[in-house]
């Protein structure tokens, strides 16, 4: 017998498929590999990201494009708005990658010195614009026209407007999202595409522009996302005629962020504001969530509990028709269509956006600007500081202000609302002018408004400024459910009071007071005086430390010093956290409860940043201390969603650590009360759009706590309690594709994915192929317009490959293997740093698959590929990539001992069998099944040599190991053991012990017997590896007791057979040809004539 056919095949299983997952993707960006940053927009183009990091929102080469148009009569000047304020704070140096715009507001064009035709004609003109803003559609497109020749893909644009400029920069953004930016040559078509998005062609109202807008965006512009908007008090009033709304001005479904900051103090009829969506919601703050209800997560079902504790209802598995066969076949085309998604529950979803309404103390102009001398630029007004933080938290970059970001305690409080509603504009107030009711989004009314206040609707906010006004202030706005904030019992508060009062009304404040970088400005000052040694109620420290806790109630403390720490080496950035965790420690020494969860979030931060270091174990106990902490706050103080959202991030983290610490059991329990703290969270937020996203945002979360969990049982060989978590993750994703397909079918397509993995692991070979197709199936129509789901496509063929070939298609599993190495062939010249490791597992994949198909020497020729490529990247970091080298190294020795070549061999198998014993002793227990499969591989090369001994001695190891993996063996144990001992029978042979090595085999058949009476299922590609080392052992025995063992395995192949021929029809072939030869050998011709005529027939 031939060197060739007496090897045994290495275990076919794809070592980066099983060891390599990749965690829920919670930002699309490229920024960072590692990206978490704070931008919280929906957008697919920028991120969907849960918590702050020190990493910049977008791609590496995205800008920002600013664009900045101020209010009716405002222009840059001596009384300069907020606008203008903002704009001069942009930084626009070539290391900021930002542009800007800025156009002043209607009715300010200059007009020429000289009294000439042209002179009073402008003036004229400003006169008529003021009043009907003449040139209202002329500085939209003008702004549109700068925006089309400036943007690149990847770009982020921002939008900031006050008054009938904020209505311009929304009516820019609806534009942008109807009829897209118009491509590079067609700039003649931008008016054109104006009348399209505002419905008017000619001039005239159309009823076809609807139809055409979507036909103009695809044929000559690009599609875009708006990023952010910022408003100052939105006013869309031009005339006494109220005219219909400009189409998406009203709402912000299509802008990433969108805030807005409203006037309680403003009264006049003609400067009412535009809410989103004309300030209707379906339930007040007191009601709690109704839009949404169909949204709620789990359905109660618990994660982990079996299937059968889930009343009647089926698995998903079986309850999606086995994976849905039909959609699947759909996949061959490669299309994405609504099969793929869930029937949709309840039309009344919204899209995921990012919205805040809040209002501010004041009238119109007190919010937008331009009533004070400005010149200077640095007035810093609330409603200004407020914007820029939450500009700055999507991305935007300012320059630092020039007296930094302290407040003025005296203006912030006596500073008196300017009254708007003079005498001329009273006699408007009787007249009948047509406007919103606010009683929902379309009801009008021409009732005199008589100057009376604005509304408030549910789902906007107040900010907490407005409680620092004196005693007397009474804004004028009053709340539209009858409900609301008692404003004389509200206002008048002192910052040396206590701070327990924004806790009676959490959920409609508004805490983000202050410009961010006072946080820093005051830490560093409280430091100065503590270094002086004063201290005391008495003391400057005080001062700083009343102003620091009323900071803390916004939850921003911590996160706003933290971005100031960052350091260009990781070890300076350690240094400086630990520094400020000491800081922390002595404000919480000093006054408890104010400063507990700003310290928890450090001690957060800075076990990150000693994980990044590799000091795991000290990066757990602090982490161990924020829980601690979290936990605690939790118990004494009033319990808002925020706090359970850190609570259940805490424990994510402690989870991942203990993960990393080879401690997969005790992270199960962090992680399973992570899970039921997201389930719940997903529904406690008040009915605004901010809170359709925070409920988005949990819910991503709860899908990654769930990836974790079904992980963690499934290191841990706990298969069984693995599946119902992945299947639920499954049924979350497929609800939430259904609302918002572009941001959220990535994430089903992902979760399909793994459950197939364990759905392999478990044997359901037929399950695992058709739901990783379905997988593939969503990811084909999202690379067509989307190319950064390539990776992911290319993922999950790698898998499709591998579930083909347990399913029996050999040669069906080329193509996605094949497909698979091309698309990671192209990532990989365009990045290599990123995509290289992946391009060589995925040519290790192919190696199998064309091994599979006895093409050996193509096989060889990948395989070698593979490893040259992943021996380069251990040379530039050995700790990366060199466990992954192993599996490598594994498929290439078995095709050089295919190809004869076997001292070449034994070298690359025992390189793997030194790398995998390294890899182990920091990994969890799964990866020893990864060693037993390499040092099943090292037995068969040896007794390809003639070692036998030595093979001996490997492959006891590799059924050591097989064996202590599971307390409980699982029937992939089972199946395992048997492929080990046709080894050892192979390597008895070769050691003289012919007996030994016919109990061996007998064990080996009796074994697969077992799995095959139980669940036949499970029985895999691999069977047919043992059956043609186990015929190979009854030839080299040569007596009638190995003839009938060879007997007893043709039956059984006929056994598997019946159900699944296609799989096992290969394998009988090869069983009933290795009998004839037996029978050939004991000179039973005749029988051997009629069992090779058999197989003749079968081929």
């Amino acid at each position: 017998m031939s060197r060739k056919q007496s090897l045994n095949a290495p275990y076919d299983v794809p070592y980066d498929l099983k060891h390599e997952h990749r965690p829920v993707r919670g930002c699309r960006c490229n920024c960072n590999p590692k990206c978490n940053c704070r931008c919280t927009c929906a957008c697919p183009d920028h991120c969907l990201c849960i918590d702050p990091c020190d990493s910049t929102c977008g791609t590496r080469t995205s800008r920002n494009l600013i664009v900045s148009i101020d209010g009716t009569s405002n222009q840059f000047g001596d009384h300069n708005t907020n606008v203008v304020e903002l704009h001069s704070r942009i930084l626009v140096d070539p290391t900021a990658e930002q542009r800007t715009y800025y156009n002043c507001g209607v009715g300010t064009y200059v007009p020429n010195r000289a009294k000439t035709f042209k002179y009073w004609r402008q003036r004229f003109d400003n006169v008529v614009d003021l009043a009907i803003a003449w040139n209202f559609q002329t500085i939209i497109i003008k702004a549109y026209r700068w925006l089309c020749n400036e943007y690149r893909p990847g770009d982020k644009i921002f939008l900031f407007g006050f008054s009938r400029g904020a209505y311009q920069v929304r009516t820019l953004a609806g534009m942008v999202e109807k009829v897209g930016l118009v491509n590079a040559g067609n700039q003649e078509l931008i008016p054109f595409a104006y009348e399209i998005y505002s419905q008017r062609l000619k001039g005239k109202e159309n009823d076809e522009a609807p139809i055409l807008a979507p036909r103009f965006k695809e044929t000559f512009a690009r599609s875009v996302k708006i990023h952010f908007v910022g408003a100052w008090d939105t006013v869309s009033s031009v005339g006494l005629v109220r005219q219909k709304p400009l189409p998406l001005t009203s709402s912000a479904e299509h802008i990433c962020i969108f805030r807005h900051a409203l006037a309680l103090d403003e009264r006049r009829v003609k400067f009412l504001p535009e809410y989103v969506d004309g300030g209707n919601s379906n339930s007040s703050p007191e009601n709690g969530l109704a839009r949404n209800a169909s949204m709620m997560i789990g359905s109660g079902k618990k994660p982990g509990a079996p299937i059968s504790a889930r009343g009647t209802e089926q698995s998903w598995v079986s309850q999606e028709s086995k994976i849905d066969r039909k959609s699947t076949g759909a996949s061959k085309e490669g299309k994405f269509s609504a099969a793929d998604l869930p029937e949709p529950r309840s039309t009344s979803r919204r899209r995921v956006t990012n919205t805040k309404e809040v209002w501010f103390a004041g009238t119109h102009s007190d919010i937008g600007g331009g009533l004070k001398n400005n010149l200077d630029l640095n007035l810093s007004s609330v409603p200004l500081l407020w914007m820029e933080n939450e500009a700055a938290s999507a991305g935007l970059r300012l320059r630092p202000r020039k007296t930094g970001g302290a407040w003025n305690w005296k203006d912030l409080r006596n500073d008196k609302a300017y009254e708007s509603l003079t005498v001329l504009w009273r006699p408007v107030e009787l007249l009948p002018v047509k406007r919103l009711s606010f009683k929902d989004a379309t009801d009008v009314t021409h009732a005199p408004h008589l100057g009376s206040g604005r509304i408030i609707t549910p789902g906007q906010r107040i900010h907490a400024s407005v409680a620092f006004k004196k005693p007397e202030y009474h804004p004028r706005a009053t709340f539209g459910w009858g409900g609301g904030i008692p404003w004389p019992s509200f206002v008048g508060k002192d910052i040396d009071g206590d701070f327990e009062w924004p806790n009676e009304w959490r959920e409609l404040l508004e805490m983000d007071l202050f410009d961010a970088s006072f946080t820093v400005e005051a830490v560093q000052n409280l430091k100065s005086v503590w270094e002086k040694g004063e201290d005391g109620e008495d003391s400057e420290a005080y001062y700083w430390i009343k102003r620091l806790s009323f900071i803390a109630l916004s939850g921003e403390l911590a996160a706003n010093y933290i971005h100031a720490l960052r350091r260009a080496r990781p070890e300076e950035t350690e240094r400086e956290l630990r520094l400020a965790v000491e800081l922390f420690r002595r404000l919480v020494r000093i006054q408890r409860g104010s400063f507990d969860p700003d310290l928890a979030e450090l001690l957060e931060r800075h076990s990150r940043a000693l994980d990044d270091l590799g000091r795991t174990d000290d990066a757990l106990k602090h982490c161990e201390e924020a829980l601690s902490i979290r936990r605690n706050v939790i118990a004494q103080m009033p319990i808002t969603t925020k706090k359970r959202e850190k609570l259940a991030n805490s424990l994510e983290i402690l989870s991942t650590l203990r993960r990393k610490l080879n401690q997969a059991g005790s992270a199960l329990g962090f992680t399973r009360e992570a899970i039921e703290l997201r389930r719940n969270l997903a529904d406690q937020y008040s009915d605004d759009s901010y809170a359709d996203l925070q409920r988005s945002l949990n819910i991503i979360s709860f899908l990654r706590c769930l990836h974790s969990l079904s992980d963690d049982l499934r290191d841990l060989d706990r298969l069984p309690e693995a599946l119902p978590v992945a299947e639920e993750r499954v049924q979350i994703s497929r609800e939430i594709a259904q609302s918002e397909p572009d941001v959220f079918a990535p994430s089903l397509a992902e979760s399909l994915c793994h459950l197939s993995y364990i759905l392999r692991d478990l044997g359901r070979y037929e399950d695992a192929c058709m739901t990783v197709q379905q997988a593939v199936a969503i990811q084909r129509g999202l690379a067509d317009a989307d190319p950064s789901v390539l990776q992911d496509l290319a993922f999950s063929l790698h898998h499709v490959a591998f579930t083909l070939r347990d399913v029996g298609k050999f040669d069906d599993a080329l193509v996605p293997a094949q497909q698979a190495v091309n698309i990671r062939r192209r990532l990989a010249e365009e990045k290599p740093d990123k995509f290289s490791a992946l391009f060589a597992h995925s040519l290790n994949g192919l190696s199998l698959a064309l091994r599979a198909v006895c093409r050996h020497d193509d096989a060889l020729a990948r395989a070698q590929e593979a490893m040259t490529i992943q021996r380069n990247l251990v040379r530039r970091d050995a700790d990366q990539f060199k466990p992954g080298l192993a599996g490598l190294l594994n498929t290439g020795a078995y095709q050089l001992s295919i190809g004869g070549q076997l001292e070449e061999a034994l070298c690359a198998i025992d390189e793997a069998v030194e790398i995998q014993r390294e890899v182990i002793g920091a990994r969890p227990i799964s990866f020893h099944s990864v060693l037993a499969d390499i040092l099943d591989t090292r037995a068969n090369v040896l007794c390809s040599l003639g070692r036998h001994e030595e093979g001996l001695q490997a492959i006891s190891e590799a059924e050591n190991l097989n064996r202590t993996k599971s307390s409980e063996p699982t029937q992939l144990v089972r199946e395992r053991s048997a492929v080990y001992l046709s080894t050892r029978s192979k390597c008895l042979i070769g050691v003289g012990q012919p007996s030994k090595a016919l109990g061996a085999i007998g064990e080996a058949l009796e074994l697969y017997r077992e799995v095959a009476e139980q669940t036949p299922a499970v029985i895999g590609a691999v069977f047919s590896q043992s059956v043609d080392a186990i015929s190979g052992c009854f030839i080299e025995l040569n007596s009638t007791a190995a003839l009938d063992s060879m007997a007893q395995m043709v039956d059984l192949c006929r056994l598997l057979g019946k159900d699944s021929p296609g799989r096992f029809e290969r394998t009988l072939q090869q069983a009933l040809s290795r009998y004839a030869e037996g029978l050939h050998a004991l000179g039973r011709n005749g029988e051997a004539q009629e069992v090779l005529h058999e197989a003749v027939e079968l081929s």
